[in-house]
């Protein structure tokens, strides 16, 4: 498993790079959050987390999943069975953040 400090880390770089390509400055992403400029400060440099309800409110903000804001990506691969065909998806990069 991942060391959390580096899952913070990892985090912090997405939020930074994924609010610079929007443009936000910090303090406007703050506004839009309802958290301080500092707790915007405090994500992005991995010393602290968002809660559930203001991660969800940060990727609406900017315009991506949860799951891409968390660095979880999938691969589906199309399987057959008895004449069946389904999809099944696998979590392949942040695996320790799938369930």
């Amino acid at each position: 498993m991942n060391d959390p400090k580096n899952l913070n880390a990892s985090f912090g770089k997405r939020l930074r790079e994924l609010r610079r390509e929007r443009a936000f400055t910090a303090a406007q992403l703050a506004d839009r959050l309802g958290v301080s400029r500092a707790a915007v400060s405090q994500f992005e440099s991995g010393a602290s987390l968002p809660s559930l309800s203001t991660l969800f409110t940060m990727a609406a903000c900017l315009g991506v999943s949860v799951d891409r804001l968390l660095g979880v990506t999938y691969t589906y691969t199309v399987i057959e069975g008895d004449g069946v065909y389904g999809i099944r998806q696998i979590c392949t990069q942040g695996a320790e953040l799938c369930i």
